[in-house]
């Protein structure tokens, strides 16, 4: 009878899988994550005797598991509560602030670019300048944060002190000023101000800017285009402020990629909400293009307030949005460089520490690769 039992109790153990597959209940652990869908494979006689179909179902079948969800995120908690370990390449630092491994490597000096290849986006850079200052058009680079330059000291125990300011930051930096390119320097105003602030500019579960930390680099880059462009955007204040250690958004993206089952205590993190006066005249036009530090600032609901409805964020130059995260286009051969660029006041490349050596994001090439729109471009005066 207990045999009779055991052997029963192994089976239903084995069956738990297939039946939530089949009646998708109790619903499993969402990952959290890019995964590319396995398709199922369709039988032929010619994929059966060549492997092929075996192969295939082998690898939907491991794909499409009942409780993988789960089984995944208990195998990710066993490894954080027993041996302080994170996967997916994040790295726990001191105080329990979080870090992509990889944006660590830039900070400690691995070297992206060659020094003529350096040059060269230098170059196409201050190409692109002339095309743009001949359209009345400013041209601004912005250097978001790195979290590793950012929290230094609280780096993993391995890379303390063992970072080279020979870094892509220090090379990119000096390249831009050398050639009179324009440049905001928030990963160096972000450490020195990080003292005197009284909320989190980088969240403990995040690799962002935090919403706080991203609420004070629009208010920054907006006097910087008032200095600029000569003109006055819409004045705000703050209306009211939540403080709150349930981190959202972004403010928890790591931990969220982390797929635990159990949460991590946050920081207590400020998420202002701001009451915006009416224009006092016609808003500009701005082309943001750069990486994911740009979500944050559309997240804060400024941007729309201060510049003008023909706006666009360009993220990483292929998916094109409005200013309030409205998708418009993901295929950048179907966007029109002349309509973009027409009438637009001021072009912001702004990426964080470890995508600094994009530049432009090969706007430059795009523009001069095609002799028409160049020579569209340069009919704007």
């Amino acid at each position: 009878m207990a045999k009779t039992t055991l052997i029963a109790l192994i089976l239903l153990v084995f069956a738990i899988p297939v039946i939530q597959k089949y009646s998708h209940y109790p619903t499993d652990y969402k990952l959290d994550g890019y995964t590319e869908p396995v398709a199922k494979p369709q039988f032929s006689a010619t994929s059966f005797f060549s492997s092929n179909f075996q192969e295939q179902l082998d690898a939907y079948l491991q794909e499409n598991v009942g409780f993988k969800g789960y089984l995944i995120a208990l195998k990710n908690q066993i490894d954080y509560s027993l041996f302080n370990k994170l996967n997916y390449t994040i790295e726990l630092g001191d105080d329990g602030q979080l870090f992509y491994w990889n944006h660590i490597d830039t900070r400690c000096g691995h070297l992206t670019l060659t020094e003529d290849s350096l040059q060269k986006k230098a170059e196409e850079a201050t190409r692109l300048k002339v095309l743009l200052d001949s359209m009345h058009t400013k041209m601004l680079f912005v250097l978001a944060p790195g979290k590793p330059f950012f929290f230094d000291d609280k780096l993993p125990a391995r890379f303390k002190n063992k970072c080279s300011d020979d870094n892509d930051y220090k090379r990119v930096l000096s390249l831009l000023q050398q050639n009179n390119l324009s440049v905001i320097d928030f990963n160096a105003w972000f450490k020195s101000i990080r003292a005197t602030q009284p909320y989190p500019l980088f969240p403990k579960l995040g690799t962002h800017w935090s919403y706080y930390g991203a609420t004070l680099a629009t208010d920054s880059l907006a006097k910087y285009i008032e200095r600029e462009l000569n003109t006055d955007l819409a004045d705000y204040s703050i209306k009211s402020t939540e403080i709150t250690a349930q981190a959202k958004g972004k403010d928890k993206d790591m931990f969220d990629l982390s797929n635990l089952l159990l949460p991590i205590q946050s920081d207590s993190l400020a998420y202002p909400e701001f009451t915006f006066a009416t224009a006092k005249g016609k808003k500009p036009k701005v082309l943001l293009i750069g990486d994911s530090f740009n979500w944050t600032l559309v997240d804060t609901k400024m941007l729309p307030q201060l510049f003008s409805e023909d706006s666009r964020f360009w993220f990483y130059r292929k998916q094109l949005y409005d200013l309030n995260g409205k998708w418009i286009s993901e295929n950048p051969d179907e966007v029109n460089l002349y309509e973009l660029l027409r009438g637009t006041d001021i072009v912001i490349f702004l990426s964080t520490e470890a995508l600094y050596h994009r530049f432009d994001h090969g706007l430059a090439n795009a523009v001069f690769a095609n002799p028409a729109v160049a020579d569209s471009l340069n009919q704007i005066r």
